[in-house]
């Protein structure tokens, strides 16, 4: 296996686990944080489409705005757009091929995916007592 093609597992796996612990969520716990300083889901995921924004600029030697991103407020509507933009920035990265891209994939997909995943899933057992929390990995 080569890096790209490491790459391209690991960002599968982040993918579907992000997908997983954001599946059927209530509208309702969207904004729910588990403290002051934590970012809700519906902040988590707008976040994560600023990053791949983000990506996607830098693959194209644009200068991107942090914080620039205004996500879509209905829940249906901000999670498809999130997934697309995660779809784009990795589609981006693999047809690359550049060491360039393959780092920025690492940092921007896999890494920053997994850290938030951790959060999402921190803050959807607080919000919903009793969701399996072990449903986000790809058994078997």
């Amino acid at each position: 296996m080569n890096a790209s093609d490491l790459l391209k597992y690991q960002m599968n796996d982040a993918g579907y686990q992000l997908g997983q612990v954001l599946k059927d969520v209530r509208d309702a716990d969207l904004d729910f944080r588990i403290s002051g300083d934590s970012m809700s889901m519906r902040q988590t995921v707008g976040h994560l489409s600023d990053a791949y924004l983000a990506m996607i600029a830098s693959l194209e030697g644009r200068k991107y705005d942090w914080g620039s991103y205004v996500p879509p407020t209905d829940a249906g509507e901000l999670l498809k757009a999130c997934f697309d933009l995660r779809d784009q920035a990795v589609n981006k990265i693999l047809g690359a091929g550049t060491d360039e891209a393959l780092q920025g994939g690492s940092q921007y997909i896999v890494a920053h995916d997994f850290y938030h995943v951790g959060q999402l899933a921190a803050t959807r057992i607080a919000s919903e007592p009793g969701w399996d929390a072990y449903s986000i990995y790809q058994m078997g």
